[in-house]
């Protein structure tokens, strides 16, 4: 029978079916999620680092002149001279990622990697690539970036570059292709340092536009250096992906965070860039089961450990936030799956059996 909070769900799950579906890649790219840029801004305005940087967005530093260094999301440094009580929680950026550490020692890490940098590192992530700087707090450094918009959000896009970029196409899909196969994120390139350096000189200049053809030419040198870098230290065993299965599995990846959004499979299958059938195709490849099986053991899982950590949330509170339609929906749904009502295992009677889905994933 519908209760008056059934009705309520049904309408706030209309109106949620009614607005755009949660940009899974873009807003995973938009600057750092769960706003870890904030504590690089608050300790740069407390003095406790020096930063310096030119940006477009929310990254920091002065903004960018529309006319100036297109494609250019933010060029920054730190200087950190003593350790610092932030760091730069799991994130992605909207574009190419290169940073190199000229002084101090930092703690970085990629999905399946974590390693303290050294003087000469280089670091060079993909715009879809999660990563941390700083676990859990920045180390004293000095690191210079350059985060570069290619165009792309998943793997499977093809990469734009910006007209000033004088690579040529070889040497652009070369590093395209690898960073699109090969999991490595760390280089080491000390010779790097002096294009890095006069980069990060540029940065104060009051006038964008005066030093804008000097940037240009350091961010070339820049380039053709990490090229090189990464082409000579690439590994010999680093095969081809299929591009469009690693980005379902990404997006699946980051579901998670958006599961009480009512989601059809078109919405899955447009945001990934390919057709409904080949989206549950790749599905089933790496979940074993199709979309919805797997959402609905995201939203299970969810519940579950809702149920056992929020007693402030009631049944209705719960199917809301884990995406159900309904409180009846999602008590019949979890009942079916775990032998009980939610009730029932919300007082401790689950079974030493139970047990929910593990993504294969990580981040």
């Amino acid at each position: 029978m519908e209760t008056r909070k059934d009705r309520k769900m049904l309408n706030i799950n209309d109106n949620k079916r009614k607005s755009k579906a949660p940009l899974i890649f873009e807003d995973a790219g938009k600057i750092f999620r769960a706003d870890s840029c904030e504590p690089l801004k608050k300790a740069n305005r407390d003095n406790e680092i020096a930063v310096c940087g030119l940006a477009r967005g929310n990254y920091p530093g002065r903004p960018l002149p529309a006319d100036c260094l297109p494609g250019i999301r933010s060029l920054g440094m730190w200087d950190a001279k003593a350790p610092q009580s932030w760091g730069l929680g799991k994130h992605c950026n909207e574009g190419l990622e290169i940073s190199f550490l000229s002084h101090g020692n930092l703690s970085f890490a990629s999905p399946g990697h974590q390693q303290l940098l050294i003087p000469g590192d280089v670091t060079v992530t993909a715009p879809w690539l999660v990563h941390e700087v700083g676990l859990p707090c920045v180390e004293p450094s000095r690191l210079i970036w350059i985060i570069l918009d290619v165009g792309v959000r998943r793997p499977n896009q093809r990469w734009t570059w910006p007209d000033w970029v004088l690579l040529s196409d070889f040497e652009k899909d070369r590093l395209a292709r690898i960073l699109q196969n090969d999991d490595r994120t760390v280089w080491h390139n000390r010779s790097l340092a002096p294009a890095f350096e006069k980069l990060a000189m540029h940065l104060s200049s009051q006038d964008v536009h005066t030093i804008e053809t000097d940037v240009k030419i350091q961010l070339n040198t820049i380039l053709l250096d990490v090229v090189r870098t990464v082409v000579s230290e690439q590994s010999e065993m680093m095969t081809s992906r299929d591009q469009s299965l690693e980005t379902v599995r990404l997006f699946l990846a980051r579901l998670e965070e958006h599961i009480d959004y009512p989601w059809r499979i078109e919405d899955m299958a447009k945001q990934c860039g390919m057709s409904r059938g080949t989206f549950i195709q790749r599905c089933r490849e790496l979940m074993n089961c199709t979309p919805h099986a797997f959402i609905l053991q995201l939203r299970l899982r969810k519940a579950s450990e809702l149920l056992t950590t929020r007693n402030d949330f009631n049944l209705t509170e719960i199917a809301l936030q884990c995406g159900f339609s309904s409180s009846a929906h999602f008590s019949s749904t979890f009942k079916k799956s775990k032998r009980m009502t939610p009730t029932e295992y919300r007082c401790g009677l689950a079974g030493e059996n139970e047990h929910g889905i593990e993504s294969p994933f990580g981040n």
